[in-house]
């Protein structure tokens, strides 16, 4: 025997559990699958006689949502004896902090952070032995709580497992998916939920992710205003791995506020925001507005759920920049783009979809407003993420570009009554209001692409998965590509090349080896190009591997704040790449496969080419 329980509120689950208080079986905040438990004022789910026994190792699984914090200090969840003794339960005070306490009532450990309201993932690992000091350890939201350690936890085996609010009150708390593993059998027989990513990266494993596609793809940067609280601006994403989401980063622009900082702040210009003393046109105004922030599950056909909220903020928008720009240690006077939003530790799956929304909750938006900013591609080169893509493995014609997941794309609801939009609709419609603009027919300006980051831990380091953006620069450039993380044949190379232009001859160097092949691509275009090397090149991990081009392709910024906040171009990091004489900017030449996309099994033996994943095989294109 491993599992023990499972129970997610969907409709057959078993064992049904016993109920005290006001409860109810609702849509509203569900972990998983499409019910959950609801929990009004105080009250609890409850299993008994599953069969525990002593000296026997239990890991108890309490997911919840929270919507409010609670007037005094309650248990979320209970470990009982079977006669209705305490073994132990967290508690979570006015605050919203969480504590493990014993069955003495004494509190071990230190309280966590404050839990946003949203979704969280709780774990308690018990053993209860007969001379009453059993183990007792904790994780929440795949952070390690309670290391494990000797506790009080009485003498008396488990006897029931509570789940909801008791010995105060809370507007609602919403439990889903509660599971008990035992320490017995060849599976599920340890922690639910691992702890987040810690360990030092592997400098040979650098930047290794299993995607499919083009890592580069835009041409410059573009702003989407927020002056109505009725306009919401999605960034739609998908995790490569299971983590918890303490902050998420994306792009904004606020130069022409008011007051703040000097290197946002600006005069007045017009009806579309105020001038930023630089190039004429402000981004921002008034106080900055108030930025709503809502991570939240997607909807079947790909929508934002905006009625299954996992977490959210409400901040000042010139705040929040100024709390950005201390936290990622940018330098006075510099400007950042990036900002990040508050989510505490939600708890998110490994290849589902989620988005982040944001609105502008300011009493006056019109007056008081901010921009989002997103990098943009040519409409005709934008493939899957120009569209409201529901495909995890396109078909093998139509590849994701700018490192991103297939379904990852941005979308826009200009109204509450309106449709979602997607692709160059995003912004628009032009003239919606003063300012507002979308990419229909603008060319190289055409698709507002996600560009985002993230931390699994408040003190944590940033990930990100694309991290830079472009404004309107092309060149003939050597990407220097060091500690490749995989090894395998390369076979073609290309470019993102700006319309008008072209790449002309590509070259791709193994300096370890000295191989070298190149493709002639003067006659390919513009857009996304590429094709066969005249000669493959071999590399393996650890190599770097150069790439150059004769014609123009254009350029990716890593501008003095994305390297600060991201820490690109170093050589056992995330994106160990830099360009010769353009120092972290990244010329947008590639090889394929790509140097840093796990596209086949390292131990597979295959035929140079190009391959992608489908239904988890390897298929050629």
């Amino acid at each position: 025997m491993a599992n023990k329980l499972r129970y997610g509120w969907e409709a057959g689950d078993e064992p049904a559990p016993t109920t005290s208080g006001t409860v109810e079986t609702v849509e509203t905040h569900p972990r998983t699958g499409s019910k959950c438990g609801k929990v009004i004022g105080s009250g609890y789910y409850q299993w008994a006689g599953l069969g525990y026994v002593l000296d026997r190792d239990y890991f108890i699984r309490v997911p919840f949502y929270i919507d409010g914090s609670p007037a005094g200090l309650g248990r979320v969840a209970q470990i009982l004896t079977a006669a209705g003794g305490v073994i132990c339960n967290p508690r979570l005070d006015a605050e919203r902090r969480l504590r493990l306490y014993d069955t003495e009532g004494e509190a071990l450990g230190s309280p966590s952070s404050v839990l946003a309201v949203g979704g969280h993932d709780l774990e308690i690992h018990v053993r209860v032995n007969t001379e009453g000091l059993g183990v007792l350890g904790a994780r929440l939201n795949g952070t390690e709580l309670l290391p494990d350690q000797e506790a009080n936890v009485g003498n008396e085996a488990i006897g029931r497992i509570r789940a909801g609010f008791e010995g105060s009150t809370i507007e609602a708390i919403y439990p889903d998916d509660v599971g008990v593993n035992d320490d017995q059998g060849e599976t599920d027989n340890t922690w639910q939920q691992a702890l987040a990513p810690g360990d030092p990266v592997d400098p040979v494993n650098a930047g290794k992710k299993r995607r499919l596609g083009f890592p580069w793809g835009a041409y410059n940067v573009n702003n989407t205003p927020i002056m109505d609280g009725e306009h919401i601006y999605a960034i739609r994403w998908v995790p490569d791995e299971a983590i918890t989401l303490h902050r998420f980063i994306s792009g904004f622009n606020l130069e022409g506020v008011a007051e703040g900082p000097e290197e946002i702040k600006g005069e007045s210009y017009g009806g579309k925001g105020r001038d930023n003393g630089k190039k004429g046109k402000g981004y921002g105004d008034g106080d900055g507005g108030i930025i709503y922030a809502r991570l939240v599950t997607c909807r079947a056909n790909g929508e934002p759920n905006l009625s299954n909220v996992l977490a959210e903020e409400e901040v000042n928008a010139v705040t929040r920049y100024e709390e950005s720009h201390a936290e990622y240690g940018i330098a006075a006077g510099k400007l950042t783009q990036l900002l990040f939003m508050n989510f505490g530790g939600a708890a998110l799956k490994a290849d589902q979809m989620y988005a982040v929304v944001y609105g502008n909750a300011s009493p006056d938006p019109l007056k008081n407003w901010f921009s989002v900013n997103s990098p943009v591609v040519h409409e005709d080169e934008a493939g899957p993420n120009g569209e409201n893509t529901l495909l995890k493995y396109p078909e093998p014609d139509v590849m994701p570009i700018f490192g991103l997941d297939p379904r990852e794309a941005c979308a826009w609801r200009p109204g509450a009554d309106e449709d979602w939009v997607w692709g160059a609709a995003v912004g628009g419609p032009d003239g919606l209001l003063s300012g507002y603009y979308d990419g229909i027919g603008a060319g190289e300006d055409g698709v507002r692409l996600p560009w985002y980051g993230y931390q699994q831990t408040a003190e944590g380091p940033t990930k990100a998965v694309q991290p830079y953006y472009a404004y309107e620069v092309t060149g003939s450039y050597t990407l220097r590509c060091k500690n490749v993380a995989i090894g395998g044949t390369i076979t073609h190379a290309g470019g993102y090349v700006k319309t008008g232009e072209n790449a002309g001859i590509v070259t791709v160097k193994n300096v370890q080896t000295g191989q070298t092949g190149s493709v002639d691509l003067s006659a390919a275009g513009s857009g996304i190009v590429y094709d066969e090397l005249d000669s493959p090149v071999d590399r393996d991990p650890g190599d770097t591997v150069l790439i150059s081009c004769t014609g123009k392709v254009c350029l990716l910024q890593a501008d003095s704040f994305i390297d600060a906040t991201f820490g690109v171009g170093d050589e056992n990091g995330e994106f160990p790449i830099t360009t010769d004489g353009e120092e972290n900017n990244v010329a947008q030449l590639f090889v394929l496969p790509w140097l840093y996309y796990e596209t086949a099994d390292a131990d597979a033996e295959l035929a140079p080419g190009l391959y992608i994943w489908a239904n988890d095989e390897l298929v050629a294109l």
